[in-house]
């Protein structure tokens, strides 16, 4: 096994395209278009690596069997790894301070779509959703916890507005709330 990053400004352009085709296609499709999208690449791919740039002599080339890049992950995928990880937190809030914790369902739009968008698939994907749940979600919830030690039942949603939605709006009012069913808690 070998790894480089050689051909990855070829590959960017590759999963771009591939983003912007599967975003709403099932997990099946998606590998099915990516394998499409990627054989056309290949040569695209090949000739990177035998670029003076990457610096590869033909002959190392030669010996391997295979080139596999690495993909991002379709946002079907990223929404299943969201759910994983914000059921978790609710088993995790339970079992630590006795508190049931509800989470709506635009909350993984906001996790999904909001913050990674397009761009998920070059910036750690599972580990990156991990990363926004702890920022957006976990930090709200532990606040709240200190704050109302005695709540029993807390909730977890988004205020404003969300632009992934929206092409006429690139920039959203969107952020993760915290309360009661009957309020939820704004900084």
């Amino acid at each position: 096994v070998f790894t480089t990053n050689a051909g990855a400004e070829t590959f960017s352009d590759l999963q771009a395209m591939y983003q912007k085709q599967v975003s709403d296609m099932s997990d099946d499709e998606a590998q099915h278009e990516q394998r499409k999208l990627l054989k056309s690449y290949m040569p695209l791919i090949q000739r990177a690596l035998q670029s003076k740039a990457a610096q590869f002599p033909p002959e190392l080339l030669g010996r391997f069997d295979t080139i596999v890049p690495f993909s991002g992950i379709a946002v079907s995928t990223r929404y299943k790894i969201c759910k994983v990880q914000l059921d978790k937190l609710k088993q995790n809030v339970l079992k630590e301070h006795g508190v049931h914790l509800h989470i709506d369902s635009n909350v993984n739009d906001y996790i999904v779509r909001e913050h990674l968008g397009a761009n998920a698939a070059n910036s750690g994907g599972g580990r990156e959703i991990r990363r926004r749940i702890d920022a957006d979600v976990v930090s709200k919830v532990a606040e709240v916890l200190v704050k109302y030690p005695k709540m029993k039942d807390l909730r977890v949603t988004v205020l404003g507005h969300m632009s992934w939605n929206d092409k006429n709006d690139n920039e959203g009012t969107a952020e993760i709330g915290v309360g009661t069913w009957d309020g939820i808690d704004r900084d």
